[in-house]
């Protein structure tokens, strides 16, 4: 996991420069599964903060393969 984990930051929102100091009118929902290495809770609470109304949710599961179910 964590050589993956290094090679997912280019695919980073962050890194890219999507997260501007510019908030989109669009409230976003960003979801996140409790304890995914890929998509943490904490990115998508930086998501959330660049859009009106964002919010980020946490789902709760056993497994990260039972949440996608």
């Amino acid at each position: 996991i964590n050589s993956m984990a290094g090679q997912m930051m280019a695919w980073s929102l962050k890194v890219q420069g999507f997260l501007s100091s510019r908030k989109t009118k669009v409230p976003i929902l960003a979801l996140s599964l409790e304890g995914d290495p890929v998509s943490p809770y904490s990115d998508n609470q930086l998501v959330a903060l660049f859009s009106h109304y964002g919010q980020a949710k946490k789902i709760s599961s056993k497994t990260i393969t039972k949440g996608y179910e």
